[in-house]
C-alpha cells in the first residue's frame, strides 16, 4: 500500500508504525541493534550520526569492568591483566584514557548493559 507523503516533520500511525516524514520522503522508526525504537533509545548519540563513537565504545563495552576498577583504583594493572587474560599494555592503555577523561563512565555503562547481555 503506498504511503502518501505528508507534511514536513508530521507524525502519522499507519498500521500501528510510526511513520515520519522529513524532507525527502516518508520513513518508518524501526530502530537498531541498540534499540527497537529510535525514540526508546538510550544513547545519547544516534549509532548512524556518528559511527566513531558508537565503535569506539562498543568495542570498550568488552572491558567495562577493567575500566571500572581502574577509575575507581580498586585493583593493580597488574591484576586486571592476569585476571582479564590480556597484557598490561592494554590495560595501560584503558588507564591513560581513564585518566584523560577520554571515556564517559556514564556512556560505557550504558553499551556494556546492552551489549554485554
Amino acid at each position: 500500500m503506498a504511503v502518501p507523503l505528508t507534511e514536513l516533520n508530521e507524525v502519522e500511525h499507519y498500521h500501528d508504525t510510526q511513520l515520519t516524514s522529513y524532507e525527502y520522503g516518508l520513513y518508518e522508526d524501526t530502530g537498531c541493534e541498540v534499540s527497537e525504537s529510535c525514540l526508546d533509545c538510550p544513547l545519547p548519540i544516534c549509532k548512524h550520526d556518528d559511527i566513531f563513537w558508537f565503535k569506539h565504545y562498543k568495542r570498550l563495552a568488552r572491558y567495562t569492568d577493567i575500566i571500572n576498577a581502574l577509575d575507581k583504583g580498586t585493583d593493580t594493572v597488574e591484576n586486571l591483566a592476569k585476571k582479564n587474560n590480556i597484557t598490561t599494555r592494554t590495560v595501560f592503555r584503558l588507564k591513560r584514557q581513564v585518566v584523560d577523561g577520554k571515556i564517559d563512565l556514564q556512556t560505557l555503562n550504558d553499551f556494556s548493559i546492552i551489549f554485554n547481555k
